[in-house]
């Protein structure tokens, strides 16, 4: 018996970037522009500790926002990916990959960069 699927593909390109700033306590703001999906019901955002090893699903955003709240976020370098899913519950590609590097800053603060 052969099973066939008619799901259309999610195509997605996804620009993910560090937005300005917004880091309060231990939190990051990360954001990113879909302008060409328009099949998107929800997204799904991925970090990597040190940049190395498996992303870990670190949650869920739904459509129409296109920002992400790490909450978590401490002295280290980490790595994101973002996702587009569908209705059908089909995943895009990833979008590109954001390096933030978080380092102490001035009157003990986190100051966190991103390329």
């Amino acid at each position: 018996m052969k099973v066939t699927s008619n799901m259309k593909k999610l195509s997605t390109t996804l620009l993910l970037l560090l937005l300005p700033i917004s880091l309060h306590a231990t939190t990051l703001t990360l954001g990113w522009d879909d302008t060409i999906n328009n099949t998107a019901v929800k997204y799904r955002m991925y970090r990597q500790l040190s940049c190395t090893g498996s992303y870990v699903v670190l949650g869920e955003s739904i459509y129409p926002n296109q920002t992400f709240l790490d909450t978590n976020v401490s002295i280290a370098t980490y790595c994101y990916k973002v996702t587009g899913i569908d209705s059908a519950e089909v995943e895009s590609g990833p979008s590109n990959i954001l390096t933030v590097t978080c380092k102490h800053g001035p009157h003990q603060t986190i100051t966190c960069t991103g390329v």
